[in-house]
């Protein structure tokens, strides 16, 4: 095992042909090819739960609709509001919380979003929308079934916005699981379960920083 290469664990199911450890031009955040001056970049939850709800179609028209009004368009959409709870097995999670999970918040409100980025771009501006993804979208952990399943659910729909939509470069980034002060997070299965399997898959053995969870997702 410590023969093996500090990425083994990465470039061995990556369809990138190169992995990035370090920092790299193409993700430098002073480069002003990637400056975000003179464009509109929309992303949802940037303030931890300030703003419109996502889930409610009329207000997240109000936005587009202001958006327009004040800008024309936008050039950037980045899906990133969810929501994440500890959950029970299958057998014994209860429908409501686990309908809530996948449909309302995950699965709606990223339709929303992407339906109203879509209508307000149209079909000859070029656009960009980025959909936060995780690794449980393709990968087992148990307790977890509804928020993968949303997940898996946003990543698919991706495809169809690519699918359908030449002028807009759509993506999922998987970020890997970084550690971060939220006080209002208190599920155990945060602590218990997934810090210490998700690092374990992961190339430095341990949770990652902000830095390289951007420099893995780009």
């Amino acid at each position: 095992m410590n023969q093996l290469p500090a990425d083994f664990f990465v470039s061995s199911t990556a369809f990138a042909k190169t992995t990035h450890i370090q920092q790299y031009d193409a993700v430098d955040p002073t480069s002003t090819r990637l400056s975000q001056a003179g464009k509109v970049v929309i992303i949802t939850d940037a303030n931890r739960g300030l703003g419109p709800d996502i889930t409610d179609l009329t207000a997240v028209e109000e936005v587009y609709h202001k958006i327009k009004n004040t800008s024309g368009t936008a050039d950037v959409l980045v899906k990133n509001a969810e929501v994440f709870t500890s959950q029970n097995s299958l057998a014994n999670v209860t429908p409501k919380n686990w309908c809530k999970i996948l449909y309302e918040i995950n699965v709606k409100g990223t339709f929303f979003m992407t339906r109203g980025f879509l209508k307000l771009v149209g079909p000859g501006g070029p656009g960009t929308i980025i959909n936060l993804a995780m690794s449980g979208s393709l990968r087992t952990y148990p307790n977890t079934s509804s928020y993968a399943m949303s997940k898996l659910s946003t990543v698919h729909l991706q495809s169809y916005v690519a699918a359908e939509n030449p002028n807009i470069a759509a993506m999922s980034l998987d970020p890997c699981l970084a550690e971060e002060n939220k006080k209002q997070n208190k599920a155990t299965i945060t602590v218990s379960m997934l810090k210490d399997k998700a690092s374990s898959k992961q190339c430095f053995r341990r949770l990652g920083t902000r830095l390289q969870a951007c420099i893995q997702s780009c």
